[in-house]
């Protein structure tokens, strides 16, 4: 009597796993790692710009992406990390890119995106903080500064100077929009 061999089952789900995870990433477009690569702005002339239902939904996507940023930055206070830096990155450029959809003048877009910058700068700051005391790596930190580069090269390519210190209002009033420094650590 001759013994059949049979493959056993247990390797088939990480293997469809792997197989799964290989086809995904290998039939992405080359922008997708950064969805969004350019700030979308306002086109002008467009009908549906004008129409109200429009307006109050553009509104209504701004209202929404200010709570997410509002509720990532609650989060890690809460959890005293920064877990969530691309997370929060990604959803404050959606945020400023809401809001140049909906700007009317030059002067408003700009403020769009320094609001955004000043969220990267902040984001950055405390990402090095945690960094030098052992609360997140050393590449969360970087991480930070380049959302914080990307956010002053819009600037650039908008003809502003990225390195003029004059933040919007709403920012100098301590606005949130990034976590608290990191505690000192235990001695």
């Amino acid at each position: 009597m001759s013994r059949v061999f049979r493959f056993p089952r247990w390797p088939l789900p990480f293997v469809t796993a792997i197989v799964l995870g290989v086809s995904v990433f290998a039939f992405r477009s080359p922008g997708q790692d950064r969805p969004e690569s350019k700030p979308r702005t306002r086109p002008e002339g467009k009908a549906p710009l004008d129409d109200p239902r429009w307006k109050a939904l553009a509104r209504s996507r701004i209202e929404t992406c200010q709570r997410i940023v509002d509720q990532l930055v609650s989060r890690a206070e809460a959890m005293n990390d920064l877990a969530s830096i691309p997370e929060l990155a990604v959803w404050s450029r959606r945020l400023m890119e809401r809001k140049l959809e909906m700007a009317s003048t030059r002067d408003a877009r700009i403020a769009a995106m320094r609001e955004h910058r000043l969220r990267m700068r902040q984001l950055e700051r405390r990402a090095e903080d945690y960094a030098k005391t052992g609360q997140c790596r050393e590449s969360d930190a970087l991480q930070a500064k380049d959302f914080r580069l990307e956010a002053e090269q819009i600037l650039l390519e908008q003809g502003v100077d990225p390195d003029l210190r004059d933040e919007p209002a709403a920012a100098k009033a301590g606005s949130p929009g990034v976590p608290p420094s990191p505690p000192a650590p235990p001695r």
